[in-house]
């Protein structure tokens, strides 16, 4: 009997593995990198610099993140290979307060600048002008929008934000503006076609967006975590139909007696479908004569008795849009010295649903 009880080489080599492995089970859950989620949230943000680039200069643009980490002002300088640099910056408020400052050596501003102002390079001024300036920070206006949209969406918290400003400073300026003692540092490259290969531009960021978001990764580990116990809840349920007959056999017809009558289900689903429920819904109503598109320079130099040629010709009919969507065609008219369309055409249901 005694030699039962022992353990063979291969029961014992079994027994130290389980335990191992239920030892190692909840280490991953305790090494949790918040800068890799923030990591992954800025590699979008770096095709969303590529569509806003790209748009607004109408080249072919590539930008790549190329690092995302936490620093510390010490480091900073280490950090700026140039003398002269644009920087746009925007007061955030909301679930983050601080500064956030979008820096870009002054030749790759400047270069962009000059493209959407429709300048050739041997035109261009060797100043960042007030118009380059402005040029700058509509490019980051979106940016900086966009940002708090993204946020927004992976976070489910509001980003309020001041309209960015701009300024071109030296090297040790930069330095004494960024005050905090750590802050998100995101650098990515930029190449713009038949303007630059090798481009870069930095985002000196409130580190708080790192728990921001870094909370944001923890919380489907909670709630995959709850999942089991949700699942395991029903178990008990079909004990509850085993005890009523405990209290009577009479007891199941009372019970299938209560329907649901009085819910009048019937009812709520034909009002459901009333479009007297909509009636009052207020909706805006639009006209547009027609469309065209500006580059920056050519909208900077409108002015009082200019002229904008549209893509419509003289006498075709004008769209009468609702909430922004073409339901229908007219001419334009005037009651009693006010303009009004008469409508010619309705739009049909299949036009109507076709993305713009």
């Amino acid at each position: 009997m005694a030699d039962d009880d022992v353990l063979s080489d291969d029961e014992i080599e079994a027994l130290l593995a389980d335990e191992g492995e239920g030892d190692e089970a909840p280490a991953p859950s305790e090494d949790i990198d918040p800068l890799e989620s923030v990591r992954s949230f800025y590699n979008q943000v770096a095709g969303t610099v590529e569509n806003i680039l790209s748009t607004v200069i109408d080249r072919e643009v590539e930008s790549k993140l190329i690092e995302c980490n936490l620093l510390e002002k010490s480091e900073l300088e280490g950090n700026l290979d140039g003398n002269e640099w644009v920087v746009v910056t925007s007061e955030l408020g909301g679930a983050i307060s601080g500064t956030a400052r979008y820096v870009m050596p002054f030749d790759v501003a400047h270069g962009i600048a000059r493209v959407m102002m429709g300048e050739e390079e041997d035109d261009a001024p060797e100043e960042f002008t007030e118009a380059y300036e402005s040029a700058v920070v509509e490019i980051f206006n979106q940016l900086v929008n966009s940002l708090a949209t993204e946020l927004n969406n992976v976070t489910g918290e509001e980003i309020s934000l001041e309209p960015p400003e701009s300024s071109v400073i030296e090297t040790n300026e930069l330095l004494e503006r960024v005050e905090e003692d750590e802050f998100l540092w995101v650098e990515y490259t930029l190449s713009i076609e038949d303007l630059f290969d090798s481009g870069a531009f930095f985002e000196i960021q409130p580190s708080s967006i790192v728990d921001l978001i870094g909370e944001e990764a923890e919380e489907p580990e909670t709630e995959a975590a709850a999942e089991p116990a949700a699942t395991s809840a029903p178990e008990p349920e079909p004990a509850e139909p085993q005890a009523a007959p405990a209290s009577g056999g009479g007891d199941q017809k009372e019970a299938k007696a209560v329907d649901f009558p009085q819910f009048e289900a019937t009812e709520g689903e034909e009002s459901a479908g009333d479009i007297n429920l909509l009636m009052d819904v207020p909706m805006e109503v639009s006209v547009e004569l027609g469309r065209t598109k500006l580059r920056v320079k050519e909208i900077l130099d409108l002015g009082a008795g200019s002229i904008i040629e549209l893509d419509r010709l003289a006498g075709e009919p004008v769209d009468l849009l609702i909430n922004g969507r073409l339901v229908a065609r007219g001419e334009v008219v005037v009651i009693d010295e006010n303009f009004g369309v008469r409508v010619t055409a309705v739009v049909s249901a299949m036009e109507r649903l076709r993305p713009e």
